[in-house]
């Protein structure tokens, strides 16, 4: 058996899925063939889904713990393909909640964004809908950081139910194990955790109708072994049979003040004091036989000794295995003492990476190569003997001085009852080089594109002048002449100075003036001035639901007005229509939290593809004429927002229309 971890449920990137699929390429050609694939969880799946015709090509694969029933259920059409699916049981789990609080209908629901997470929560949704007096309160770790989530249960109210779907990464990118993600729940969790899982229970979860992972596991290996024994896949359909139990911590059970009464027949208990009863009567009886087998032992004494030689020298040939294949090793690998640091053991192929001989690398200790401060890396040990961390990013330093960036995946191994810990160094420098080089020609990209779009105004703007000054130079006693071309001049001038109030908005150098002002005036002002300019065909309607004052600067509020109106005029000068703003208070809106001053306005122009939907607000990015718009305007209003700590939303498709929301917080 070779096993290879993903670890898609902590770092959840394309990149994390790529490099691994880098890593298997690399091993493969290195070892003997397959003869089948077992694959653990949805994104295992997705992956064989993915690469598996070209990495594994002809070999059947068997996969298990999957959420995606649709998915799973679509591998019944490969033909060398079957699998256990992993159905989730809603429908007994709200049936126990409902027993042991039968005045409740309320339930806080915590998800993720990982495959699984979403396909769990997606399946919830769709049960839900049978059981309309539960109100259902979603807390998506995709919409949230882990913070969020922990106010947003702090502030639920006491004693209501939560339904634990999934809880590895959060909106920020954030991850975590399973175990420290549910301790993090459990600190702020108002309520009783409920969860589908059997991991989780002996943290603080009370109850659930659990999955039994064993079982599953079970029934997958009584497929691989039909299909290793000759038969195809295709004549082994994907099995829907998730073979799940009652499981109820009563420990959580006793602290909720719930009885066994509360629980359906069947209910397996953990830390349950009747069966540590049952325990310490067994431990009694087996003690009384012990001494009896005792009596025994004596006769059976030489036949042991030598199945005990036997078993010596197996594992002296196991040992053996394990030294071929770790000197060996293309990767680096080093075998440290977790309490001291000290480099136990190091392969050919970390000798060779770090640059020492055997004898000085094993004279060294990891505060030698490592960048870290010693605490640091004592704490960073410690958390993996602990298996609550495996994968680290580091700085390592080699014999010549170079500093270079590696990835190290930590596992502690138990060798003659003493633990180590096992360290798999890769080196990524060439590739953290290369990210620092894209992002530095994308900035200089950016950077370019910016000095471009003020270089073509301001020479626009000085063509102008200049050929006015021109023309009052050839237009001798011609006052009228004269006139027109200082009014020309003055016009470009002030345009001049509104381009840089814009550039210097944009750039928040401009000083900020705030004072407190009635907003439903200002945008009756623009409403007026927009209106007698408005070309033919287009109409400014208004539903202004706000009439109190509110802190921030007038100047920025009315540019706010004027852009999204100007926006919504050039999205409909060829079609005509309706323009609609709209100002209310809003408390709590979406993911926020508070109170907000919402402005809407929505045109019936010609809409946004998702390109330039990602580019709305990039400086000098416009989809009008060069004679029309700058491309400034929706960057000064995203500039604005972002220093009032506001959010700016689009709505949007093609032919369709657009509509901006702007939240701005009521301090």
């Amino acid at each position: 058996l070779d096993e290879e971890f993903l670890d898609s449920k902590r770092l959840v990137s394309g990149e994390n899925i790529l490099s691994f699929k880098a890593r298997l390429e690399y091993k493969l050609p290195l070892l003997e063939p397959y003869d089948l694939i077992i694959g653990a969880d949805d994104n295992a799946l997705l992956f064989l889904q993915e690469y598996g015709q070209t990495m594994f090509p002809g070999i059947p694969y068997v996969f298990l713990g999957v959420n995606d029933i649709q998915n799973g259920l679509g591998e019944n059409g490969n033909p060398l393909s079957t699998g256990v699916l992993e159905a989730v049981s809603f429908g007994e789990t709200i049936n126990l909640i409902g027993r042991h609080f039968p005045d409740n209908r309320e339930l806080i629901v915590i998800s993720d964004s990982t495959v699984s997470g979403r396909a769990d929560l997606s399946s919830f949704l769709q049960f839900i809908v049978d059981y309309p007096d539960w109100s259902v309160r979603i807390l998506s770790l995709e919409e949230s950081s882990f913070s969020e989530l922990e106010r947003n249960l702090d502030a639920s109210r006491k004693g209501v139910p939560i339904l634990l779907l999934s809880a590895y990464t959060d909106r920020d990118g954030t991850t975590l194990d399973f175990t420290d993600g549910f301790r993090r729940i459990y600190s702020y969790a108002r309520g009783p955790i409920y969860h589908l899982w059997e991991h989780g229970f002996g943290e603080g979860a009370l109850g659930g109708y659990v999955v039994d992972h064993c079982s599953q596991g079970a029934s997958a290996g009584a497929m691989a072994r039909r299909i290793l024994g000759g038969e195809k896949p295709a004549d082994i359909p994907v099995s829907r049979l998730s073979p799940n139990h009652y499981l109820v911590d009563y420990e959580e059970m006793k602290r909720w003040g719930l009885h066994r009464r509360d629980n359906p027949p069947g209910t397996v208990y953990l830390n349950d004091p009747r069966q540590d009863q049952r325990i310490l009567r067994r431990i009694i009886f087996y003690l009384t036989l012990s001494l009896t087998v005792m009596v025994l032992g004596v006769f059976v004494f030489i036949r042991l000794n030598r199945k005990l030689k036997g078993a010596n020298e197996e594992l002296e040939e196991s040992r053996n295995r394990f030294e071929i294949l770790f000197r060996h090793n293309p990767i680096v690998l080093l075998l440290i003492d977790p309490e001291t640091g000290s480099l136990e053991n190091v392969n050919e192929r970390g000798i060779q990476f770090y640059g020492y001989g055997r004898d000085e690398i094993l004279s060294l200790s990891l505060y030698q190569i490592n960048t870290l401060t010693p605490d640091e890396i004592y704490r960073e040990m410690k958390r993996a003997t602990g298996e609550h961390r495996n994968y680290f990013h580091f700085k390592h330093k080699l014999k010549n001085g170079e500093i270079r960036d590696v990835e190290v995946y930590s596992r502690p191994l138990i060798i003659n009852k003493r633990e180590y810990l096992l360290s798999a160094v890769h080196d990524i420098s060439d590739k953290i080089r290369l990210q620092r080089e894209l992002f530095y020609r994308e900035k200089m990209n950016a950077l370019g594109f910016l000095a471009g779009g003020i270089a073509h105004d301001f020479n626009n703007l000085l063509t102008g002048i200049i050929g006015n000054c021109d023309l009052i130079g050839m237009c001798g006693d011609d006052e009228g002449q004269r006139g027109r071309s200082l009014e020309m001049i003055m016009q470009s001038a002030l345009t001049a100075r509104d381009l840089t109030r814009k550039i210097l908005t944009f750039s928040r150098q401009k000083e900020r003036v705030r004072d407190s002002f009635p907003p439903r005036r200002i945008i009756d002002k623009c409403l007026r001035e927009k209106r007698v300019t408005l070309p033919p065909g287009i109409s400014l309607n208004s539903r202004l639901d706000f009439e109190e004052d509110i802190e921030g600067c007038p100047l920025e509020f009315e540019q706010i007005i004027q852009n999204l109106l100007t926006n919504g005029i050039h999205a409909m000068e060829n079609r005509g229509g309706n323009i609609t703003i709209v100002m209310s208070e809003k408390t709590d809106p979406e993911d926020l939290k508070g109170k907000y001053l919402l402005i809407e306005v929505e045109d019936e122009g010609v809409g946004m593809d998702e390109e330039t939907k990602m580019n709305i607000f990039n400086p000098y990015f416009t989809t009008k004429r060069m004679s029309t718009g700058t491309g400034l305007g929706l960057a000064i209003v995203r500039s604005i927002v972002d220093e009032e700590e506001g959010e700016i939303r689009i709505e949007s498709e093609l032919n369709r229309g657009s509509r901006f929301r702007v939240y701005l917080p009521l301090r």
